[in-house]
């Protein structure tokens, strides 16, 4: 087997429509594309986030971790709602017990 023949079957693989929402095709491709995007997003913006703005107001160590989880945490999951609701899916009435989740994640790690 060449390596075209090797890549293209690894394409049609991850090309594979999986379902449809609201009449878009999701595949593989899209779902980890969507993963990778709003991580890597959320993760550098936060960072940069702690770095420029927390620092300068000498916040403690594990106070600016914590702050920078819970950050990251929310970009997650803002958007993901967004993202969902762009393609069709309405997921306005689960935003305020999704986005009490980081609350609630904290909370749970001090028991």
């Amino acid at each position: 087997m060449t390596a075209n023949k090797v890549f293209h079957s690894i394409q049609v693989f991850f090309d594979t429509r999986l379902f449809t929402i609201g009449g878009t095709d999701i595949t593989l491709s899209a779902i980890f594309v969507f993963l990778f995007i709003l991580v890597v997003f959320s993760r550098l913006f936060a960072r940069k986030l702690v770095d420029r703005i927390l620092i300068r107001l000498q916040i403690e160590e594990g106070t600016r971790y914590t702050f920078r989880r819970v950050i990251e945490l929310s970009f997650i999951m803002i958007g993901a709602i967004i993202a969902f609701q762009s393609i069709g899916i309405n997921l306005s009435g689960l935003a305020v017990s999704i986005s009490s989740y980081p609350t609630l994640n904290l909370s749970l790690r001090r028991l």
